[in-house]
């Protein structure tokens, strides 16, 4: 039974969220590390690349209302923005000048309620970054540069099946694969890593992101294990970079990053179709050309974040001498 990551809950300023994000904590209780529960399985230990929250909207959404809350045991806390007080410190990794709208639920130093508006001059992608810090002992350069909890919000075009893609059941024993298993009702894709069902609104669609430092790489792999699908051959980018990709079987495609040594945030997109020859892989109550046409709605946008090396809060710079592990994957 799959848990749900949103829901229309009471805020303690009596606010109503359009999607809640619960749970956060930190491994070690080090912001650089955040895990979410509520979003994703346990994943192996992956220092220099993680899973992060990303959502695509559909353009017709004006406004969402996101109400983020750490755990109740984590012993790291949101930063209050020395230059707003009551407010917790956001920053929008590919849009500096932008001042998200955000504040704390009430006095807790733990939760707060994010804004995300559709704004016409924006990039595409926007990446908010909240800021965290232990609530005890050495706050490190290392945690002011790449700390903190960080939000992918893609406008694009969603849709309607009209019936869902039951999720096909997959082993995966490799961190760097992201099997695509299925879709519900309004077309949004569910993949194996997630632990839990698509937000309540259907205007939001829950994506993958990994966040990715600066001089580190990261391979991985999109798989579908849909019945019947496969990947188109073309892949297209909304924000375009020479990343590697390939298409090494009809489904799968190769991905892979290498540092820039700039600030990046990335989304690709793909789509899967009904194969030639696959059409005895119909699900009863699908014609092949229907199921074809729901496969080619369902699109998967991953993001690849990377952030800036140089933290523009607090000045500080990612010094050459922290380790650097090629290859290094994330789940």
């Amino acid at each position: 039974m799959r848990e749900s990551t949103s829901a229309v809950v009471e805020s303690p300023r009596a606010e109503v969220s359009d999607l809640q994000l619960t749970g956060i904590h930190f491994k070690d209780n080090d912001p650089c590390k955040p895990l979410y529960p509520s979003l994703y399985k346990p994943f192996p230990d992956a220092p220099y690349a993680g899973l992060e929250p990303a959502f695509q909207i559909d353009p017709g959404v004006g406004s969402l209302s996101v109400y983020v809350s750490l755990a109740e045991s984590s012993d790291v806390v949101l930063i209050a923005d020395p230059k707003s007080p009551g407010k917790p410190l956001c920053r929008v990794l590919n849009e500096p000048d932008y001042e998200p709208e955000i504040a704390f639920a009430g006095s807790d130093p733990k939760s707060c309620w994010l804004t995300w508006k559709n704004l016409q001059d924006v990039p595409k992608t926007r990446v908010f970054r909240i800021y965290c810090q232990p609530k005890a002992g050495e706050f490190t350069d290392e945690q002011k540069v790449y700390g903190g909890i960080f939000l992918a919000f893609t406008t694009h075009e969603t849709g309607t099946m009209g019936k869902e893609i039951k999720p096909e059941d997959v082993f995966n024993d490799d961190p760097r694969k992201i099997y695509l298993i299925g879709a519900d009702i309004e077309h949004r894709p569910i993949y194996e890593l997630h632990s839990g069902a698509q937000p309540v609104n259907p205007k939001i669609e829950q994506e993958v992101a990994y966040r990715i430092r600066a001089k580190h790489e990261l391979p991985f792999q999109m798989r579908v294990a849909i019945k019947g699908a496969e990947w188109d051959s073309d892949l297209s980018f909304f924000r375009p970079v020479e990343l590697e990709s390939k298409l090494s079987g009809p489904t799968e495609f190769d991905f892979f990053w290498k540092d820039y040594d700039i600030a990046k945030v990335t989304l690709f997109h793909a789509v899967p179709h009904l194969g030639t020859g696959n059409e005895n892989q119909v699900p009863p109550g699908w014609t092949p050309e229907e199921y074809d046409r729901a496969l080619r709605n369902i699109g998967v946008d991953p993001t690849i974040i990377q952030p800036p090396k140089c933290d523009p809060v607090y000045g500080v710079c990612a010094p050459d001498g922290w380790d650097y592990e090629p290859g290094t994957g994330a789940r």
